[in-house]
């Protein structure tokens, strides 16, 4: 009688996303390897800013509000709402949630009803998600920038640097 055995040369892993992962031994060896789903949970986080004018403690509480009347996320562990940066035109928000029974089709589902509820909730708030800004100067020594409207409207040149209108100016 003889005894065979196989050798495994590969470690493979299935993700989230249902991609499969194979890992050689040797990549594996002595390597932390992190099961996101082994307790029948997943924890997973949406970034979303606020406007610098709103107050983050009103938006942090409309935002956890939106989040608890959410079936498809957990209620224990709860649902968490943190400030965690100054951005360019924002204060950006963390919503931190839990789902349970992780699959790709869970999560996304989960993240898409989270977007949804707590955008609608700040719009009926009048809690401002700002676009992207960018402030933009001249330098009064190099003699600044003019930005010229629309050749249709009529309207005169306006001068950046200085705050009379082009009416008002003598050149």
């Amino acid at each position: 009688m003889s005894i065979s055995t196989e050798v495994i040369n590969n470690v493979r892993l299935r993700n989230l996303d249902g991609e499969h992962v194979v890992l050689p031994n040797e990549a594996v060896n002595n390597r932390t390897i992190i099961n996101r789903s082994i307790e029948g949970k997943l924890r997973l986080r949406v970034e979303v800013g606020i406007d610098y004018d709103v107050n983050p403690d009103h938006a942090e509480s409309v935002a956890l509000d939106a989040l608890t009347e959410l079936e498809e996320i957990m209620s224990q562990p709860a649902p968490q709402v943190l400030p965690v940066r100054f951005d360019d035109s924002a204060v950006i928000l963390e919503l931190r949630f839990w789902i349970d029974k992780p699959t790709p089709q869970r999560k996304w589902r989960a993240t898409q009803v989270v977007i949804h509820n707590v955008k609608a909730a700040f719009r009926r708030e009048g809690i401002k998600i700002p676009f992207p800004q960018r402030e933009l100067m001249g330098r009064k020594e190099t003699g600044g920038f003019r930005v010229v409207d629309d050749e249709l409207s009529g309207q005169p040149e306006a001068d950046s640097h200085s705050p009379t209108s082009s009416t008002d100016r003598s050149e």
